[in-house]
């Protein structure tokens, strides 16, 4: 079939276009065929066009086709995420870019600022890293933060401010820019330079912007500075799709900014050749209201959408590895398989009822449950407390902090390779003029393995687990001292649920060593529905559609805005799939509290025609 709005974006010359291409539309065969197009009618050199992304792995796919399209390599395109093109306009007459800190150590730094600034323990700062992210993105600094409404909105924002403050002066201190700043910076400096800003504009006259939906404030800002009078500016994106408002993006003053600025004739992609028609169907209602939801399938209708009503997540998991199994028997490759949830702690049960099966997987955005460093913490306890001789003792011997630090530990170890539990006596027994304090340490470390030792003789696994979480004063230590003590506590209970399938820690510790030491390989795909974005699958199972999970219960608190946000992101789950999909709710919701009975995602209202239940 001919997409006469396919051709119209792929032969656009000059001036300004906005582009709606939801998914399956082929907007990046459009962007390659209009890029080689500019070149082979001589418009443009290779290197005259810069093309924007948000993932490399998105630049890689477009390098290539485009390469493939005008029929040689070329060296120096410059395709590339937001990001890098941000750090080489600063490395510019520079010789050398910015130290940038990759979001790991930036939030690093931040736990570090908040415990200088003495944040009080009970804040998450996950959720803080993440609002001062927005904050950047919106490009406000800390102090253009105003007081909020309200006595309680006001210590709000004066906490933020403070650990904002003084993140950014760790990052100044050790010459970091995180990822927003590498923007904000970039954008200074275009800002400030004009001759710097007239030279790059005459080298890259055309500039091209992939996934526009997810352009934050400062973004666009940087980009902007980068079109010259010609405004050979076009940009695709898919409203439907808009699902990091909580980032900082704003689909609706991003478009209204375009239009003020460039004054963009429109079109709209709505052929969709990814999904089964029945698929694409489905999700049109879903997505409804948007223009690039409004598709027109054109492959067979295939499968029914299918609908499940597990009786709680545990059966929900039961089902997503029963449905996986035959999947694989019927020859679709592990790879060809998606589960996608929510919410990370969504993942737990399903990586354990996975595992249990024998079916290889991966995690997409997150550390495996076993893998967490806190999960490793506990294992190595369980195992000291069955053999105090083996080589874990390193591993705890200051978790939670006693005053056996690195150096100490040092000290004790002399010349041998590994902290062993000799040695540990040895300095309990005070040798080599070691501190008081230190031997004291020693001692109480070696009466705590030995009271764990007699207490894994006498207790099945999970009450082993919560003897030990207090005989350590690890979970004391975690509620109360750390600023993400409750993730590791709520990851450790996921851990002792785990343990009371087994009789003894013996069968236990095998099972969790097994689980701590699994690789991804060829295995079928864990994602988030946000991680997922950009790829697509044979078979999806979207799982724990119910209120609360999705939409998410803080999205119900803060209003009409955030529900919205949460229909686009069931949106994006269902266009995941190009054959078959799943579209599950459980009955009910086990959870530490106890059981609560919840009620089917209000998005759900398919008609009877399109989903099928089962």
């Amino acid at each position: 079939m001919v997409d006469r709005n396919q051709l119209a974006v792929a032969g656009h010359g000059r001036g300004p276009l906005m582009v709606n291409a939801g998914p399956g539309t082929g907007k990046t065969r459009c962007l390659t065929a209009r890029f080689a197009a500019l070149v082979m009618a001589g418009e443009a050199a290779p290197t005259d066009i810069v093309a924007v992304t948000f993932t490399r792995e998105a630049a890689g796919v477009m390098r290539e086709r485009v390469q493939r399209k005008i029929g040689r390599d070329v060296e120096g395109l410059r395709i590339s995420t937001i990001h890098s093109l941000a750090y080489s306009i600063l490395r510019y007459g520079k010789g050398r870019g910015p130290k940038v800190a990759v979001p790991e150590d930036a939030y690093e730094i931040l736990q570090r600022a908040a415990l200088e600034v003495d944040l009080p323990a009970v804040w998450d700062t996950g959720e803080l890293f993440r609002l001062i992210a927005v904050l950047k993105e919106r490009g406000i600094n800390p102090e253009q933060l105003r007081p909020a409404a309200g006595p309680a909105a006001s210590v709000f924002q004066e906490e933020v401010k403070r650990v904002y403050r003084r993140y950014q002066q760790i990052l100044a201190e050790e010459g970091l820019l995180d990822f927003g700043g590498l923007i904000l910076q970039a954008v200074e400096r275009l800002r400030s330079d004009p001759s710097l800003r007239s030279y790059l504009r005459s080298l890259t006259p055309f500039v091209m912007v992939d996934e526009f939906q997810d352009t934050s404030p400062s973004q666009y800002e940087f980009i902007r500075h980068l079109v010259g009078d010609e405004q050979n500016l076009l940009v695709v994106g898919s409203p439907a799709q808009t699902i990091h408002e909580w980032r900082g993006v704003r689909m609706g003053e991003l478009r209204e900014a375009f239009v003020r600025d460039f004054h963009p004739p429109e079109i709209t992609l709505h052929i969709n050749y990814r999904s089964s028609s029945n698929i694409v169907a489905a999700a049109s209602v879903v997505g409804e209201g948007y223009p690039d939801a409004n598709q027109e399938g054109v492959r067979e209708p295939g499968d029914p959408v299918i609908a499940w009503r597990p009786a709680n997540q545990y059966d929900e998991a039961g089902r997503v590895a029963a449905t996986v199994r035959r999947w694989l028997e019927e020859g679709i490759s592990p790879g060809d398989i998606a589960v996608l949830y929510r919410t990370h702690r969504q993942a737990d049960v399903l990586e354990a009822q996975l595992f249990a099966s024998g079916i290889p997987y991966t995690l997409a955005g997150a550390e495996r449950l076993y893998g967490r460093p806190e999960v490793r913490h506990l294992l190595a306890y369980l195992a000291l407390a069955l053999n105090p001789e083996q080589d874990g003792l390193e591993q705890v011997v200051n978790v939670p902090p006693r005053g056996l630090g690195p150096n100490t530990v040092m000290r004790i170890k002399g010349t041998e390779p590994i902290l062993t539990l000799q040695a540990l006596q040895a300095a309990a027994r005070g040798r080599d003029g070691l501190p008081p304090r230190v031997v004291e340490a020693a001692a109480k470390l070696v009466a705590l393995l030995d009271l764990l030792g007699r207490k894994a003789r006498e207790l099945p696994p999970r009450r082993m687990i919560d003897f030990t979480l207090g005989a350590t004063g690890y979970r004391e230590w975690a509620e109360t001292q750390l600023l993400d003590g409750y993730g590791r506590i709520r990851a450790i209970a996921q851990v002792a649920r785990d343990a009371e399938a087994f009789d003894s820690l013996d069968s236990f510790l095998e099972y969790a060593h097994r689980r701590a030491g699994e690789i991804g390989g060829d295995g079928i795909c864990l994602s988030t529905i946000h991680a997922a974005k950009g790829r697509e699958w044979a078979a999806v199972i979207a799982t724990g559609l119910v209120e609360g999970l999705l939409p998410h219960a803080r999205a119900l608190k803060q209003g009409d805005a955030e529900i919205e946000e949460e229909r686009r992101v069931l949106y994006v789950a269902m266009t995941r799939a190009r054959d078959r999909l799943v579209l599950s709710a459980p009955q009910a919701w086990v959870g530490d509290t106890g059981v609560r009975e919840t009620r089917p995602s209000r998005f759900l209202r398919i008609p009877g025609t399109l989903i099928e239940l089962s």
